[in-house]
């Protein structure tokens, strides 16, 4: 997920600037996602309404859900990473852009004030930042460094046309994904056509019969 942080004085333009990469990048198909800073104390959960009484009794947490949308309502504080790190889980969307939060910002999240002098590149540079992650879903993701290069600029080099996919030294021809705990373990080229090997190996011992095109094993310890 890309995510790109509009701040500065009202009435400069952020809004309008932010609609129009919506159209822009939903148009070519990617989805899009907004969070918007409230300097005030407004909120969907308002006076009188059913769920603003679910608050004032105590909830920490209400929800809304009318037919095509939902709001929440969290008593607590939370942060804007922690607010981002929520959309992305939710939502997966491929761009998330932020308005407010001025005094925020964390690690990846691109400053948008990069493009004040010139704004007509924004949406140019966002469609090359989408098809540079689809590049690098593409690559080991080890940032082993053999190419010299970590996995991301490589991605981004190839679709400036400068490096090819043959630049990763890592990169196998075998499809093998390892999840422990569902967190993909990312592999090198050695392990991956290893572990491929011993499972073709047992598989074979098996006598199955038929085409091997495909494995699949799930393994739980039991508590």
């Amino acid at each position: 997920m890309i995510c790109l942080h509009f701040y500065g004085p009202s009435n400069t333009g952020k809004t309008k600037t932010i609609t129009k990469i919506i159209k822009a990048i939903e148009g070519e198909g990617h989805t899009c996602a907004c969070l918007k800073h409230l300097p005030h104390e407004e909120f969907l959960n308002k006076p009188k309404k059913d769920t603003h009484r679910f608050s004032e009794a105590g909830a920490k947490l209400v929800i809304g859900h009318a037919q095509n949308e939902i709001a929440l309502s969290i008593d607590a504080p939370i942060t804007l990473e922690q607010i981002v790190d929520n959309v992305e889980r939710i939502a997966e969307p491929d761009v998330l852009l932020i308005e407010g939060y001025k005094k925020h910002g964390f690690p990846g999240l691109i400053d948008a004030k990069k493009f004040a002098q010139d704004p007509d590149k924004i949406i140019p540079f966002i469609k090359k930042e989408l098809q540079a992650r689809t590049v690098l879903k593409n690559l080991p993701g080890l940032n082993c460094g053999k190419c010299g290069l970590d996995c991301e600029t490589l991605a981004r080099r190839i679709v400036e046309g400068k490096a090819s996919m043959k630049d990763c030294k890592s990169l196998s021809d075998i499809r093998l994904d390892l999840r422990i705990n569902k967190q993909e373990v990312p592999l090198s080229k050695f392990p991956k056509e290893l572990m491929a090997s011993v499972l073709e190996g047992i598989v074979k011992s098996l006598k199955h019969r038929g085409k091997l095109e495909e494995i699949e094993i799930t393994y739980k310890r039991k508590k």
